[in-house]
């Protein structure tokens, strides 16, 4: 059974169009934190009907059989599925209590969020974002008159400014404070580290 959280979660969304690198980044600041102790857990927003299980499988068996909810566990692992959506606040709830969640995509939830723009048609989306507080940019775009353009108290980041943007997160969700955190240079070296742990993905 799902356990529930009695506090709000360490919640923060990174949002943006399709194949603007938001599961490249969500990977990297894995990557990163996991390297620096930090715990963290993901939820990922599929805009079309996704298969999680394989065909063919026991469970895939039981759900074409017409279960409405099937569990598998392992010694490892646990995995569920459901005939019905979830809401993210109830998916954030579940995550462990001390995990930063990142969460990729839901753009319109209220949980602070940053944004990714790759082209200039991306940046008409800013004005449309609740809870906003950064946009990462790619190199293309030209980061001086997005940053006149942009409302103040938004912070810019370059694409692979990955240390200075898990920084921000931290910060934002009050989770700056908490042991583990390392000083600008270290996490630049781990986020070297955690560039190369996810090249490919």
């Amino acid at each position: 059974m799902e356990r529930i959280q009695e506090r709000e979660p360490y919640v923060y969304q990174i949002t943006g169009y399709k194949n603007t690198g938001k599961t490249s980044l969500v990977c990297r600041l894995v990557a990163l934190w996991s390297i620096q102790g930090l715990p963290a857990a993901t939820i990922k927003h599929d805009a079309h009907h996704f298969q999680i299980d394989r065909s063919g499988s026991d469970t895939w068996k039981h759900q074409q059989a017409g279960a409405c909810w099937t569990a598998i566990t392992s010694r490892l692992q646990t995995a569920i599925l459901q005939k019905e959506a979830t809401e993210l606040e109830q998916l954030a709830a579940m995550a462990p209590a001390d995990a930063i969640v990142l969460v990729e995509g839901f753009k319109h939830a209220a949980y602070p969020k940053l944004f990714m723009a790759r082209t200039e048609e991306d940046l008409k989306l800013l004005g449309e974002l609740d809870n906003l507080d950064a946009v990462v940019l790619w190199p293309e775009l030209d980061a001086e008159r997005v940053a006149k353009e942009t409302a103040s108290g938004i912070r810019l980041f370059g694409r692979d400014e990955t240390a200075k943007i898990a920084g921000h997160i931290l910060e934002r969700i009050g989770y700056a404070g908490r042991g583990g955190v390392r000083n600008c240079e270290a996490a630049e070296a781990d986020a070297a580290m955690a560039v190369r742990a996810t090249a490919g993905r």
